[in-house]
């Protein structure tokens, strides 16, 4: 054999290695990426609940059921027997590649001619304050309702699904408190 075969051969031999190893990594990096697939939907396009949520849940040994829309629904009381109903979305959206979930609480239903901008505004300063979340006003169809939302991976470990929801049930409740004159209507 002559060198430029020996080179041509040391080149083949490298090239193979550097292909052997970017196979490696990539296999490793798609067998530990967590998978969050859709919840299918049934036979007149309701959606399904998710199981991942259920199992996560089931891991927490959490009380739950789950409502129409496939949502998972959890009532978080307290000793001062308040209580608090938080739901946790089987719907999974995407922001760009990452699976994003919602945890959400009602606090009060919109009563239109009831709004003031002293209400907004203490709304969006208080939703500045948060580390995670937000206020929406929501459409059910047949009325709206004020909701604290948090919006977060949906491939969340089960402590921060439990560290979600508490902390949803617990601003929404405050905020429930305060705007009803003390009602635990949620």
């Amino acid at each position: 054999m002559t060198s430029s075969t020996h080179r041509r051969l040391d080149w083949l031999a490298s090239a193979f290695a550097v292909c052997r190893v970017a196979c490696l990594v990539v296999c490793v990096a798609m067998l530990s990426a967590p998978v969050v697939a859709a919840p299918a939907e049934d036979a007149i396009g309701r959606t399904k609940a998710d199981p991942a949520v259920g199992l996560t849940l089931d891991e927490l040994k959490a009380n739950y059921e789950i409502v129409e829309d496939g949502d998972y629904k959890l009532t978080i009381g307290w000793d001062d027997k308040r209580s608090q109903v938080v739901f946790v979305s089987s719907v999974v959206e995407t922001l760009g590649k990452m699976p994003i979930r919602e945890v959400w609480s009602i606090t009060n239903l919109y009563v239109p001619g009831n709004e003031t901008a002293d209400v907004a505004v203490a709304l969006l300063k208080d939703a500045a304050g948060k580390i995670l979340g937000g206020w929406q006003l929501r459409d059910f169809g047949d009325r709206l309702a004020l909701v604290y939302c948090m919006q977060l991976p949906a491939s969340l470990d089960a402590e921060g699904l439990r560290t979600a929801y508490l902390q949803t049930a617990i601003i929404a409740d405050e905020k429930e408190k305060e705007l009803t004159n003390g009602k635990d209507d949620f």
